[in-house]
């Protein structure tokens, strides 16, 4: 297991500027994050196809996680924009939003 830490930590030791935004205002409790060890469980149609690769569905040995992360109160009912962005020195940047949708119960 160690050395599956020391794989997925590679990047995000590099990692040097990391922003998180709901709706426009910065989210301040952004931390990182490793997961518990879990098993990979991949569909026949997984992810790793459209990379040229054929990786049949199944379940496969452990994995973990390591990342950046944020964690939100309940949101209230309407759309919501979460965006994150981080960039580990100018080689690589991750910057993605996604567009939420809240209806209440």
């Amino acid at each position: 297991m160690a050395q599956l830490r020391k794989d997925a930590a590679v990047f995000i030791d590099g990692v040097t500027d990391v922003l998180a935004e709901l709706d426009g205002t910065a989210i301040k409790n952004v931390g990182r994050s490793q997961s518990e060890v879990f098993p990979v469980v991949l569909p026949e149609d997984n992810v790793f196809d459209s990379a040229g690769c054929d990786v049949p569905g199944g379940i496969y040995s452990s994995g973990v996680d390591d990342g950046y992360f944020v964690r939100l109160k309940p949101l209230t009912p309407g759309s919501h924009t979460l965006h994150f962005q981080a960039s580990n020195g100018g080689s690589v940047v991750q910057d993605v939003t996604y567009n939420l949708w809240c209806r209440s119960y």
